[in-house]
């Protein structure tokens, strides 16, 4: 289903995109310094929207640095204290199992009714 959510949203952008191309074909001058010419209104609107896009792509990433370095962080910490467990599970294997002494003297049996 939201799969389904996610193509109906496409379809409805690209006739969108269709429908500016097809209505906005006239001529707009640019002048760039380095280049200049005469460019459909279309291209200059959807160029300015790539630019965008792209913008807030390295914004973004930019903004999620911090957080990167922190799942990087524990990621390794996490991977140091597995290592540390399957070290002490192996050495607690290979020990032999004592009894533990609590230090009180063993009782006797209880007498009832004397």
């Amino acid at each position: 289903m939201k799969r389904l959510g996610w193509w109906i949203a496409f379809a409805f952008l690209t006739a969108a995109a269709i429908l500016f191309t097809v209505f906005n074909l006239g001529a707009a001058d640019i002048d760039l310094g380095l280049w200049s010419g005469a460019v459909p209104v279309f291209a200059v609107v959807l160029a300015s929207l790539l630019v965008g896009f792209v913008a807030g792509v390295c914004v973004a990433w930019g903004v999620g640095h911090r957080r990167r370095r922190q799942l990087r962080e524990h990621t390794h910490r996490n991977a140091a204290l597995q290592r540390q467990v399957d070290e002490l599970r192996r050495d607690q294997a290979v020990q032999p199992h004592k009894a533990i002494d609590t230090g009180q003297p063993v009782r006797g049996k209880l007498v009832v009714g004397l």
